[in-house]
């Protein structure tokens, strides 16, 4: 699992985290999963919402550390 926190969600990089999980996960075959974690919201998500190894939460407290978890241990 791949965690991302941020403040900017815009990326200026050749490729997006969501371009590179799907690379990785071809490459690896791999069963990876990424987590953005917006610092704060300017109401922007770049997760993939067909994608359930894709989570884009804003704000991080400890219901984000259950969530996650959750995530991870394919509760969700």
């Amino acid at each position: 699992m791949f965690i991302i926190l941020t403040n900017n969600p815009l990326w200026t990089f050749t490729a997006s985290p969501v371009e590179s999980l799907k690379k990785h996960r071809l490459a690896s075959g791999a069963d990876c999963k990424l987590v953005m974690c917006g610092l704060s919201s300017i109401g922007h998500t770049i997760a993939d919402t067909e994608d359930r190894g894709l989570l884009s939460i804003c704000g991080f407290d400890l219901g984000a550390f259950n969530v996650i978890r959750n995530l991870a241990l394919n509760l969700i």
